[in-house]
């Protein structure tokens, strides 16, 4: 965002240059979870991340951003 205010800003452009899809949270297990912070949101994830370029990641994507040094 380009200030502080949720209403006045203006979100800004960004590009993610890859990153690394490990799997996806099911739905059910966000919706089943009462407090929206337990449950086992990482059961589907997957051995061996899979490098992913020029994509955007979906909602619920389990991802990871590896460092560029």
């Amino acid at each position: 965002m380009n200030g502080p205010s949720l209403l006045a800003a203006d979100s800004l452009p960004y590009v993610f240059d890859g990153f690394e899809y490990s799997g996806q949270v099911p739905l059910e297990e966000v919706v089943n979870a009462d407090d929206y912070i337990s449950g086992k949101y990482f059961q589907d994830k997957l051995a061996t991340a899979e490098p992913r370029k020029d994509q955007l990641p979906l909602n619920l994507a389990i991802v990871g951003f590896p460092s560029h040094d």
